[in-house]
């Protein structure tokens, strides 16, 4: 699904393929303009969690959300720790346990090939192509 909606150079694949599915989130460039981004570019994330990614296979389409957290408060690691003005918005909430991470995602943006935040990181991974 992803190169449906993206485009992504060899260099760029090779990178996907190591890291995913991972605690990452790449920032790609599209193929066509979406309603979701307003830039020509959009951030993929593909889980290591198989309930999700079973549900997006099913669906035959990515899933488009947002993190579970209000932007700068802490991080929800558990159904628990969602705040209730972030629940109360949300029409369906499914517990699928703790994170494996129980951070966010580190963004990688393919584009300019840097690192734009550092969060989750699974063992053994290693960036050397990254500033």
């Amino acid at each position: 699904m992803l190169l449906e909606y993206c485009a992504v150079s060899s260099a760029q694949e090779r990178i996907l393929h190591s890291l995913l599915p991972g605690p990452y989130t790449f920032i790609l460039p599209l193929r066509k303009p979406l309603p979701v981004s307003p830039t020509m570019q959009i951030g993929i994330r593909v889980p290591e969690h198989y309930f999700m990614r079973q549900v997006s296979k099913e669906l035959g389409m990515p899933i488009v959300s947002t993190s579970a957290n209000i932007s700068g408060k802490k991080e929800a690691a558990a159904l628990k720790d969602v705040e209730k003005t972030v629940s109360s918005k949300a029409d369906l909430l499914i517990d699928g346990g703790k994170c494996l991470y129980g951070n966010g995602s580190t963004v990688i943006d393919l584009v300019g090939m840097k690192i734009v935040r550092k969060g989750a990181v699974r063992k053994g991974d290693k960036f050397e192509w990254a500033d």
